[in-house]
């Protein structure tokens, strides 16, 4: 595995997966976490973790990190009424009130990204 990925792997895997809510934080800066569970963190991290399973097979962790992280999405992150994902998950899992499910910096790219991306690499497996 090239030492970017397998760095930037390991980094979110110790780091940022929310082993609790089986998701990633949001972010965060030395000791500050911000524990937002944001819609394209998570729908890039599905296909970052199974990227990282596939270069090494034998981290397994990845694979059921990424399987984690898609159940969280289907449990929390995707609007029940309309199929569109919520943009914020609060520590809580309880969305906010009156988020747009669309706006200028929100529309299904990651989510829909995500969705092929895995389609394509699903589909290879033999």
């Amino acid at each position: 595995m090239q030492p970017m990925i397998k760095g930037l792997a390991e980094a979110a895997y110790h780091n940022a997966f929310d082993k609790h809510q089986n998701a990633l934080n949001n972010e965060r800066e030395g000791d500050r976490v911000d524990d937002q569970k944001i819609w394209w963190v998570q729908a890039e991290s599905v296909v970052g973790f199974y990227n990282a399973y596939q270069h090494e097979p034998q981290k397994t962790e990845y694979l059921h990190t990424a399987e984690k992280i898609w159940d969280f999405i289907q449990h929390h992150v995707i609007d029940s009424k309309s199929g569109e994902w919520i943009e914020s998950i609060p520590a809580d899992n309880l969305p906010y009130s009156g988020q747009a499910l669309v706006h200028s910096w929100k529309c299904p790219y990651h989510n829909g990204r995500m969705c092929m991306e895995m389609m394509r690499r699903l589909s290879q497996v033999s």
